[in-house]
């Protein structure tokens, strides 16, 4: 388990549930400081295809409470944000590994 620092303050408590070194991991938040979250788990999955690699991102997010329907009500933005966040951790692993 280890403590992670998100936005705005957030604290949480992560235990990870898979880890194939290079391939895949996933994990989810046992405990957090925003307790409007009542769950979040993510899944990272490299498959090898013919011209280099593609990753799958899975993520679930519980929210329970009026913060719950505000990012219901917000899901286009959150979606916005989470396919920018895709975009810069590409960025990321080209620079790493190309």
């Amino acid at each position: 388990m280890r403590t992670v620092y998100l936005a705005g303050g957030v604290e949480g408590l992560e235990e990870f549930i898979a880890w194939e070194s290079q391939r895949r991991m996933a994990f989810r938040f046992t405990d957090s400081s925003l307790k409007a979250l009542q769950a979040l788990g993510e899944d990272y999955r490299v498959q090898e295809t013919a011209d280099g690699c593609r990753l799958e991102w899975t993520m679930a997010i519980d929210m329970k409470g009026p913060l719950g329907w505000v990012v219901k009500l917000l899901r286009p933005v959150v979606q916005r944000n989470l396919q920018r966040y895709l975009v810069d951790l590409e960025a990321l692993l080209l620079k790493r590994y190309s």
